[in-house]
């Protein structure tokens, strides 16, 4: 099909342009891969993107994992523009073409520094640290607010991305503000309330042309774009480098003054919401509360906060190890796993199963006194994932005949048997291995000479592809000279 015969076939007073979305969306899709020469839907793997049209415009939505997502639009008239064409066809021989070049995480770096040059500037201006750490959390929240919608029409980011005069801007922004704590009108827009007390202080400190250009380079940021629990401790940080961050120390050591005769010493700070929460519902302030925490939170002077709580009132529902991915960040969280108890220990193991038996009620045994065992230690950093280590017990035999299995195995402690098994694996050439010995088991070996921090996972796998086409190609070469 050539180009023009397809702008006929499906423009206006086309034989396919009236034709319904379904009787007409995958004709017009097959005919555009016919007209590119490219393969059919179904003869292809599908990459991350999302392609729609409505047969006048034909857009290119991109879904690459941790990068923002994209739109290419390519207008039906333009489709016989050679270098339209060859735009399209990457969607088949090279979709990595489509991937931005910023990561989320790129784009939340860029936007941190952005506050921290403004942060460093207010104090050096003399504007006090907490002064400046409230005003820009201001601007923050403005920025998230209207990427989710609570701000309407990108009024925050039509602000600051016009050129004003510092004091004009500092005006606005404190209208704005005023606006945002009562609800109002700012201009022709419509805005809520905010409660939560942010807005509560509103004392937008002066501003200098860098500051002004800084909100406006902040405004051209894509802030769907940006991890938020990446981009909070980058802004604390920038708040003051010199010090614990302005939005969390100053708390930290209020809640450490407030909870001190009731949290213990050591305890993780989430402890003190806790035990505000159990105050609250001993007190019949509060009838429930729902927490959460990473699991961290059934062990050591963190138990002692649960402990409370179970003498108190009661755990009725938890998750003692449940899978928490937000945008790359995984940690296992403490919500017992929806299964009927009769109460659920300190420890969050459920009481009145015969499977499970909480930690908090287990008692000393007599014939245990006076014996320890410290387990099993490791003297170096002989740690290695599971897939590269199924990967190294795949691989042919080495040269001596022996295989890789013999110096590697699964490695399980106390929180493989308790929690989550982490799927850990470790290289063991034993006591009495000479080096000699321990060399024939190339792939280990080799990984042991290098430095293990050192090599990325992909190098480590290429390492791996390499040796095992190596062997592969060795194997059938003996095999042609024995045939």
């Amino acid at each position: 099909m050539q180009a023009q015969d397809f702008i006929r076939k499906c423009g206006p007073g086309g034989p396919a342009f009236k034709l319904n979305e379904r009787a007409g969306a995958q004709a017009h899709f097959i005919d555009l891969c016919r007209l590119l020469g490219m393969a059919e839907p179904g003869d292809a793997d599908n990459p991350p993107l999302l392609v729609v049209s409505d047969r006048l415009m034909l857009e290119i939505h991109t879904h690459f994992t941790g990068t923002p997502s994209e739109r290419h639009v390519f207008a039906l008239a333009d489709i016989a523009k050679p270098e339209v064409q060859q735009r399209l066809r990457q969607l088949w021989e090279d979709p990595e073409a489509f991937k931005p070049r910023r990561s989320n995480r790129d784009i939340t770096e860029a936007a941190a520094q952005t506050f921290a040059g403004t942060a460093e500037r207010l104090r050096a201006g003399g504007v006090a640290p907490e002064a400046v750490s409230h005003f820009l959390s201001q601007c923050v929240f403005c920025f998230f607010a209207e990427d989710v919608g609570l701000l309407p029409n990108k009024l925050f980011e039509r602000l600051v991305g016009v050129k004003l005069a510092p004091d004009v801007l500092r005006a606005q922004l404190a209208v704005l503000f005023e606006t945002m704590k009562n609800g109002g009108l700012f201009g022709v827009e419509a805005v809520p309330w905010f409660n939560g007390g942010l807005f509560k202080t509103v004392a937008v400190p002066p501003l200098a042309p860098e500051d002004v250009a800084a909100m406006k380079a902040a405004s051209a940021f894509d802030w769907s774009a940006i991890d938020p629990s990446i981009f909070g401790t980058l802004f604390e940080r920038g708040l003051d480098p010199s010090k614990r961050s302005q939005l969390g120390a100053h708390y930290t050591e209020q809640l450490r003054a407030a909870y001190k005769s009731r949290v213990p010493g050591g305890a993780d700070v989430v402890c003190y919401w806790f035990e505000k929460a159990r105050a609250q519902i001993e007190a019949g302030d509060l009838q429930r509360a729902g927490l959460v925490s990473t699991n961290s939170i059934r062990g050591g002077k963190n138990r002692e906060v649960l402990d409370q709580i179970c003498a108190s009132t009661r755990i009725f529902e938890a998750w003692s190890d449940e899978a928490w991915v937000n945008h790359g960040a995984a940690v296992q969280a403490s919500q017992l796993d929806g299964l009927a108890a009769t109460s659920i220990s300190a420890d969050l193991a459920a009481q009145g199963l015969e499977s499970e038996k909480g930690l908090s009620a287990a008692v000393d045994l007599r014939e245990n006194r006076l014996t320890a065992f410290n387990g099993i230690q490791k003297t170096g950093p002989f740690d290695v994932s599971g897939e590269l280590a199924r990967a190294w017990v795949r691989l042919p035999s080495n040269a001596d005949g022996s295989r890789n299995c013999t110096v590697v195995s699964p490695y399980r402690n106390g929180i493989d048997m308790t929690r989550r098994h982490r799927d850990m694996w470790v290289l063991d050439f034993g006591r009495t291995m000479s080096v000699e010995a321990a060399a024939l088991f190339e792939a280990p070996y080799g990984w042991t000479e290098a430095d293990p921090a050192a090599l990325s996972d992909d190098e480590v796998l290429r390492r791996l592809l390499a040796l095992n086409l190596s062997r592969a190609a060795a194997e059938a070469g003996s095999l042609r000279a024995q045939g």
